[in-house]
């Protein structure tokens, strides 16, 4: 009788320890959920290698230090190509300083990956983005989606131009002009896409060449000069040219009836990086529904996660009309087509 009573106590005992810590063992109770995103653990600096706007990652990099005040980030800043070759120049000497890499298209990250540079991540934030805008070893996740269209002057270009084939137009000789693939990812993967496709190829470019056709340091420089009447038309990007407009410059765009060219900005992690915690931090922001809403809101730019409603102005995945674009394509023939460019360009 004895026994059975010690019994029966301890049981009780176990269970109301079970109970107070909700069924879990006390050690794993303990665990804060945020631990699950790699919060708990991190702290110190993050180095973050990015060819994103100056604008946005300044803005970006303000909100993340308030929500995470015990990791300060360090921000280098520069033109897709030089953002990777600072990495692989590091990364071959054997002192990798970027946990992240934040750059403008796909083509640079799977570059990195190939070299054994970046690392796997599953990210717990990536549910809601589709399976086309992210690697499927987790290697890289698209961040945001930002879109090759024609912008053109409101005031000197009426009406308003209907395909790419009007940056051939004899009306717009001498006003018009494109990014050089050499500094930008975006304008790589749009010259990518126009060779690749039959009803334009590398006579696109001679003709618009021919035409006056001028090449641009950079997608700012595409939207400022068309802003100011320098040139009637440009390749830019919907974004930039959307914010300028919202502040009055005599600027728009329109998605050409061939369809705009999708480029999903794709962020990623470092191996061997000096703070592999903060830096999943970092990523786990940049995707998370929070920050996919602020860039819309405040940055015009078309989110990747489903479940976030664009403001009116921007455009949902559902609503986009994009231009086939053939991402092995441009990765093989990368040197080629900056090659090429360059020549057609600086005769």
């Amino acid at each position: 009788m004895f026994n059975k009573m010690k019994f029966f106590l301890l049981v009780l005992v176990l269970s109301l320890q079970l109970a107070a810590c909700g069924g879990q063992p006390a050690r794993e109770q303990s665990k804060p959920n945020s631990n699950a995103l790699g919060v708990a653990e991190a702290k110190g600096v993050v180095n973050i290698y990015t060819s994103v706007p100056e604008d946005l990652i300044n803005e970006l990099a303000s909100r993340f230090q308030q929500k995470y005040p015990q990791l300060t980030l360090k921000i280098y800043r520069a033109g897709t190509p030089e953002v990777i070759a600072k990495i692989e120049t590091e990364a071959r000497a054997g002192a990798v300083h970027a946990d992240v890499a934040w750059i403008a298209e796909t083509t640079a990250a799977e570059d990195l990956k190939e070299k054994g540079f970046l690392r796997t991540y599953n990210s717990p934030e990536a549910s809601n983005i589709p399976a086309n805008f992210k690697d499927p070893s987790g290697y890289y996740y698209g961040s945001r989606l930002i879109n090759m269209v024609l912008a053109y002057n409101t005031k000197l270009v009426s009406p308003p131009p209907t395909s790419w084939k009007d940056l051939l137009s004899q009306a717009h000789k001498g006003k018009i002009g494109i990014p050089t693939p050499a500094s930008s990812g975006s304008a790589l993967y749009a010259v990518g896409s126009l060779v690749n496709h039959s009803d334009f190829g590398w006579k696109f470019f001679e003709d618009m060449r021919s035409n006056g056709g001028v090449q641009l340091k950079n997608n700012s420089e595409a939207v400022q000069k068309v802003a100011t009447g320098e040139l009637h038309l440009a390749v830019a990007l919907d974004y930039q040219v959307k914010n300028l407009r919202d502040k009055g410059s005599p600027i728009d765009y329109v998605v050409p009836a061939e369809g705009l060219v999708m480029v999903a900005s794709p962020v990623t992690l470092l191996k061997d990086s000096p703070n592999p915690r903060g830096g999943e931090v970092f990523l786990n922001y940049v995707i998370s529904r929070e920050c996919q809403q602020f860039m819309a809101e405040n940055q015009s730019v078309v989110p990747v996660r489903t479940d976030v409603n664009p403001p009116a102005g921007i455009p949902s995945l559902s609503e986009l009309k994009a231009m086939k674009s053939d991402p092995v394509f441009i990765k093989k023939n990368k040197t080629q087509l900056v090659e090429q460019f360059t020549r057609i360009f600086t005769n």
